[in-house]
């Protein structure tokens, strides 16, 4: 099923914060922050992370030595807010308000997240929906955050599922 996927260039308005959400067997983590977005204000949940795996390290995208995902995305999304630098976020669009979510890697899931051709009751491993933050810091540099979960196979056939001998990211 194509999901409402795109993008918005914003700005940062409110300080991130972390928030759990439960789904199932497992507890998801997201930053959240308030965007400014054609005169109004939506919410953003980039995904950081789950209480089901170690939480990779990362290349660093804020100029520190910390290598913790969430941290270094909340330093630089608060940095983007406090400079008014231009942000780009890459999502699925909330059903209902304004906002975007599975900010994420949104492919290479197997068990009851495989797409099935003509199911269009799976809304997951579609192609083309992948989710991406990416802040101008200026001085022609730029930081990316592209994530994904610890269970997610590379590389996909064309309906987002793992081929045979994939491998975790």
């Amino acid at each position: 099923m194509t999901l409402a996927y795109g993008y918005v260039k914003t700005k940062v308005t409110s300080e991130p914060k972390l928030k759990p959400s439960h789904h199932g067997h497992e507890t998801q983590y997201h930053l959240h922050c308030n965007l400014s977005v054609d005169g109004g204000t939506w919410d953003v949940a980039v995904n950081v992370g789950t209480n089901t795996g170690k939480w990779r390290d990362s290349d660093v995208m804020d100029g520190s030595d910390a290598v913790e995902p969430a941290g270094s995305l909340k330093r630089l999304l608060s940095r983007a807010r406090q400079n008014n630098l231009d942000v780009y976020i890459f999502g699925r669009f909330y059903s209902q308000g304004g906002g975007l979510h599975d900010v994420h890697l949104n492919q290479g899931s197997t068990k009851s997240f495989v797409h099935r051709p003509g199911d269009d009751s799976n809304d997951h491993n579609d192609i083309w929906q992948d989710g991406a933050v990416l802040v101008d810091v200026g001085e022609a540099e730029w930081a990316a955050y592209f994530s994904a979960f610890n269970l997610q196979m590379v590389p996909t056939d064309e309906l987002g599922n793992p081929l045979p001998g994939g491998t975790t990211i």
